[in-house]
């Protein structure tokens, strides 16, 4: 006969995909935590790369592995395969190239115990190169900043009754269906934050975050507040106008003087009151005639309009 679970069990979902080189890391970080009662499971979309060996070396009454077909639902469809599967009362995942603090389940939960009011708890982490060395402390912002951005974000830990109220994450929100799902459990549940770092977020050019430029992960922001009513129409032109318009500058700065003239044109199109901003006519010129002739143009100007009065 299967013993009931414990009312204290964490269950921790790692979807994973071609994760060799960061994983084992990950799930002994699991593993080795001072709170003992946690089930792992390991959703796989189909990995090629030996990560499966890994799962099956690691594997015990604590460590289950679902296979996810083809991929199906990405991120977000390995997530909702997870939690579908999870025993726990408290609930959380973790990217399989990040690892925890060896008391990260332990004062997540504790801080849920004593709060029993608070329905999610999330707290600060550190970012950590490849190679797990220390690059800075991220300090989260208070709950009442979710609206406008993920202060959610990489370490937390909530019960199972946000799950009951939330549901699955949206397969069509993909790739921020983590904040479509914070903001989901925000407007029904209470969030609580701990101000302390609780897990190592690691940076490197093959996690999935790196697949994303940070302005398109913006614009696909911006749409999941429009979808929730935070953004009426017109502040959602302006916030993509604001994105373009930034893009429009990164490009210049760049050299990459088509891109900035399509940025532009897009962030003009959707809010032409850019065209009070002497720097969009400065970048909008070197665009049209490269830096080359813009510097030519400006000399000229220098010797024909008089010089202003000090």
């Amino acid at each position: 006969m299967v013993p009931a679970p414990s009312p204290l069990l964490v269950t921790i979902v790692i979807p994973t995909l071609n994760s060799m080189p960061y994983l084992e890391q990950a799930l002994r970080s699991c593993l080795d935590q001072t709170h003992s009662e946690i089930e792992i499971i390991v959703v796989d979309g189909g990995s090629v790369d030996g990560t499966l060996q890994i799962i099956e070396r690691l594997a015990s009454q604590r460590v289950r592995y679902i296979a996810q077909p083809a991929n199906s639902g990405k991120l977000p469809g390995a997530l909702n395969i997870g939690f579908a599967a999870a025993r726990g009362d408290y609930l959380t995942w973790l990217s399989s190239d990040n690892y925890l603090v060896p008391d990260a389940i332990a004062k997540l939960l504790g801080y849920l115990v004593d709060h029993p009011d608070i329905d999610l708890v999330y707290s600060d982490f550190w970012r950590v190169e490849p190679d797990g060395a220390i690059i800075k402390k991220i300090e989260v912002g208070p709950p009442e900043n979710i609206w406008y951005g993920n202060e959610v974000d990489q370490s937390f830990l909530f019960r199972r009754s946000v799950y009951a109220r939330v549901g699955d994450h949206s397969i069509d929100a993909f790739p921020v269906q983590d904040y479509d799902y914070w903001v989901c459990v925000a407007k029904c549940c209470k969030l609580g934050r701990l101000q302390e770092p609780l897990q190592y977020y690691r940076v490197h050019d093959r996690s999935l975050t790196a697949q994303f430029t940070a302005l398109g992960l913006a614009r696909c922001a911006a749409k999941v507040r429009l979808d929730h009513g935070i953004y009426d129409a017109r502040s959602y032109r302006h916030e993509l106008s604001r994105i373009d318009m930034e893009a429009a500058f990164e490009s210049h700065w760049a050299h990459d003087a088509s891109s900035t003239r399509i940025c532009l044109v897009r962030a003009l199109f959707k809010d032409w009151r850019w065209l009070k901003n002497r720097g969009v006519y400065s970048i909008g010129f070197q665009a049209l005639l490269g830096q080359k002739y813009f510097g030519i143009l400006k000399r000229g100007l220098r010797r024909i309009l008089p010089p202003k009065d000090n």
